[in-house]
């Protein structure tokens, strides 16, 4: 017999700029007041899965549904697992050999972007990369024992001076919660962690002396996966957005309150 989520309204204030913006049905919004849970910023959302919303994903089956106006879907594949947690705190498990989730919506030529993932490492290898999401070249990843294991983001990481790295580790990230963003605006590209800007370091370097760093390419994201088809998280992966404009500091503490507390951090 499968597990209900939590079904406590409360007093909470319906969103009603998501059905004025026609992006939730009022059938949908209901579905999410009762999990006591909706997007934070939907200005330029162009995805969002969660694994702990049952209009993305209903806690069985192969299909994530996309929870943003674009109303695309992801599959889950290779035996991708749900695992039901309390207070609406489900989340999808990464074996760290093949699994991963497909998304199927195609985002075209974007110049500025925020990408936004909670993420929690269960197991600390130091031999390989471990991918977080794969949009073509650009990545966000663990890197390899060459890298320092640190977590990494580039928009070309065929090129070890294409990665640029913060200090979190694999180890340093065993076990715990985590919240990352990354965003670009007019080519100038910035990671959080936790809502906090991070120092950057390019390729091999342990020196973190960038706040930033510019490259303005267009990305489109075909054949976009969160995880990998090879060597992906070895953890577990509940939240994906996409927007199509960076967010704002104000936006992105919005955004990582609103959740921190689904996973006790």
């Amino acid at each position: 017999m499968s597990k209900k989520r939590a079904n406590t309204i409360g007093s909470l204030t319906p969103p009603t700029n998501l059905i004025a913006s026609g992006m939730w049905s009022l059938g949908e919004v209901d579905v999410s007041l009762r999990s006591s849970i909706w997007p934070t910023v939907v200005d330029g959302l162009l995805l969002f899965f969660d694994a702990g919303n049952l209009n993305s994903y209903p806690g069985s089956g192969t299909v994530v549904q996309d929870v943003s106006r674009s109303r695309g879907s992801g599959t889950l594949v290779n035996g991708t697992n749900y695992t039901f947690a309390a207070n609406n705190a489900g989340y999808f498990t990464f074996d760290g050999t093949n699994d991963y989730i497909s998304i199927n919506n195609t985002i075209s030529s974007l110049t500025d972007f925020t990408i936004e993932i909670w993420f929690y490492v269960t197991t600390s290898d130091t031999t390989s990369y471990r991918h977080i999401w794969v949009g073509g070249a650009p990545q966000m990843r663990f890197g390899d024992t060459g890298f320092g294991n640190r977590l990494q983001i580039g928009i070309d990481t065929t090129i070890a001076n294409g990665c640029f790295n913060i200090s979190l580790t694999k180890a340093l990230a065993l076990n715990t919660w985590r919240h990352v963003i990354w965003t670009r605006t007019a080519g100038v590209n910035r990671l959080y962690l936790g809502s906090i800007q991070q120092n950057l370091a390019q390729g091999t370097s342990t020196t973190y002396n960038l706040t930033s760093f510019t490259n303005a390419t267009a990305v489109t994201f075909t054949n976009t996966f969160w995880g990998n088809s090879s060597l992906p998280l070895l953890g577990r992966m509940p939240v994906l957005r996409i927007y199509n404009r960076a967010l704002n500091q104000t936006e992105i503490t919005a955004n990582y309150n609103q959740l921190r507390g689904r996973y006790g951090v």
